[in-house]
């Protein structure tokens, strides 16, 4: 069993994170997390989580609800950013047209940052076309 699979499997149900289900806009998430214990007990965890956070996008990372998948990618941001773009590109890539409105922000977020492009820290909202370029530089 990993490590944090207790914390992760908490993080599943988007309603258990404090206030994140009252989120308008990819920014009040981040703020959610930002104070939410579970969410940043993985952040302290640091690179300990990576592997942990990998496993979990690879066994169904498709089916998790949106407000996880953009939780996994803050606590990404958070301790490894430079292991975002191989772990969310492809996700994104696929998820790009149908997924609910936060995690392709916090994805594209994560991957312009690491790409050096220009990134909108108080919005972390994203026009189609910036995330497009953002996908363009990770294959």
């Amino acid at each position: 069993m990993p490590k944090f699979q207790k914390h992760l499997q908490r993080l599943r149900k988007p309603e258990a994170i404090r206030d994140a289900v009252f989120a308008s806009s990819p920014y009040v998430l981040r703020r959610a997390f930002s104070t939410d214990p579970t969410v940043q007990q993985l952040v302290q965890a640091g690179p300990d989580v990576v592997a942990d956070i990998e496993k979990e996008l690879a066994d169904g990372g498709e089916q998790l609800p949106d407000i996880t998948l953009a939780c996994l990618a803050y606590v990404l941001w958070q301790i490894a950013p430079d292991r975002g773009p191989a772990l969310l590109a492809p996700l994104l890539r696929r998820m790009l047209d149908e997924h609910g409105p936060f995690f392709v922000h916090f994805a594209t977020h994560l991957l312009r940052q690491q790409a050096r492009l220009p990134v909108r820290p108080l919005e972390m909202v994203y026009r189609r076309d910036e995330m497009t370029e953002a996908l363009r530089r990770f294959g």
